[in-house]
């Protein structure tokens, strides 16, 4: 019986403070007993890097490529388990920030009142991987940068810009063809027209992966054929209504339209005077602003200004009011829909997106019983189950058929 560890996460890229994770479970845990698992997952900004990508950056950090695994799942790496005794003992080491804020990192109990298979690690009496895996939460790495403490969003935001000089800092090592990737990879283009509100419309995936190729077109039906799409986050239908994007700062409710609103966000009266006349939309977006003020007046005003960091970050809000409908009628109730958290740097680009948080904020209004306001009804994402086709396989080749024969023309 063996104690192994398992390192999981996206590494978009990998830095100095994951290098340090690494090596405290090195040296806590033994070279040979630990792997790092991270999937081929390409995701626009936040996850631009592929595997071979993310390997390459690895070695260049001294981590032994054979403990650099590339998985389908990081958190479920059969690949990896496959290979151990059934007596073994997996530990699944995450962050501090983790366990606090992704629900998979909860221990407790089934609906049945059984232990779920995650459980915090324990010295004692500990079982096998194939009945539990448990938590090993990683001390906290501190690894400063010039002006903030490292981490993925800070490290990606910095890279963007960073000359070589600043690249060798963030990284500890300098490789120019590394450094040109790292700068196209993270760089964010200013003039992506945001149609419908700041957050803008539902984005064809070239908008978020300029080196999309043909083989991650025939990936993405694949996973849209398979009903596999929800490898990271839950699958959410996007809603057909009015967007907007909302924040909270200097203890008021503001809202954002555009880039000029997000570096500037303004407040009911402001938000009033850009809808003035126009009638069913007017009062749309004006009992939005009204019945969401209410709202979070019963959120403690720490904890909004934790979620929204002081106007850096937004909620991506859907106006579903039925007198403004567009194509699809969702009946007579008004509904207000939170999707995800965006944030934005200082010339309104984003930075970083928290999905889970759509969930999480209409949970915080429910809980202190003001998700039914005057108008509208506070609700989270819907959750959507995808289902594998079924005539998987005849769609599966007409679509890679479709997609091979562009390829041979362009």
């Amino acid at each position: 019986m063996m104690i192994k560890v398992i390192y999981p996460g996206r590494f978009q890229p990998m830095g100095r403070h994951h290098v340090a994770a690494y090596e405290h479970l090195v040296n806590k845990f033994g070279t040979d007993n630990v792997y790092i698992t991270t999937s081929n997952k390409v995701d626009s900004t936040k996850s631009p890097l592929n595997f071979e990508e993310k390997q390459r950056i690895a070695s260049l950090h001294k981590i032994p490529l054979n403990k650099f695994i590339r998985v389908k799942d990081p958190y479920t790496p059969v690949e990896v388990t496959k290979t151990f005794s059934d007596n073994d003992i997996v530990l699944f080491a995450v962050g501090k920030k983790d366990m606090q804020e992704n629900p998979r990192f909860r221990p407790g109990k089934k609906k049945d009142g059984s232990p779920t298979y995650f459980q915090n690690y324990r010295s004692d009496n500990l079982k096998p991987f194939t009945e539990h895996g448990y938590l090993y939460v990683i001390p906290h790495q501190s690894i400063s940068m010039k002006d903030a403490e490292m981490s993925g969003t800070e490290l990606r935001k910095k890279l963007a810009t960073a000359t070589e000089t600043e690249f060798k800092s963030l990284m500890g090592w300098f490789n120019s063809k590394i450094y040109s990737l790292l700068r196209d990879k993270f760089r964010i283009d200013e003039e992506v027209i945001l149609e419908g509100g700041g957050a803008g419309h539902m984005s064809h995936p070239y908008y978020h992966d300029e080196d999309l190729t043909f083989g991650d077109m025939k990936e993405i039906i694949r996973r849209t054929l398979s009903g596999e799409l929800n490898i990271e986050n839950d699958v959410t239908e996007k809603t057909d209504g009015q967007n907007i994007l909302i924040t909270y700062k200097d203890n008021e409710v503001k809202a954002a339209r555009n880039k000029t609103q997000i570096k500037n966000p303004i407040d009911y009266e402001e938000l009033q005077l850009k809808f003035r006349g126009r009638g069913p939309v007017e009062r749309a977006f004006m009992f939005a602003m009204r019945d969401l003020e209410r709202a979070l007046q019963n959120v403690p005003d720490t904890t909004l200004s934790e979620i929204f960091q002081e106007g850096k970050r937004f909620i991506n809000l859907e106006i579903i009011y039925p007198e403004t409908k567009n194509v699809i009628a969702y009946g007579n109730q008004a509904y207000l829909q939170f999707h995800g958290l965006l944030e934005f740097d200082d010339n309104a680009r984003v930075v970083d997106t928290f999905p889970e948080y759509g969930k999480k904020l209409q949970r915080l209004i429910a809980n202190v019983n003001s998700d039914v306001q005057e108008t509208f009804k506070i609700i989270p994402p819907k959750v959507l189950q995808v289902e594998k086709h079924q005539d998987y396989g005849n769609r599966l080749i007409y679509y890679i058929n479709k997609i091979e024969k562009i390829q041979r023309d362009f």
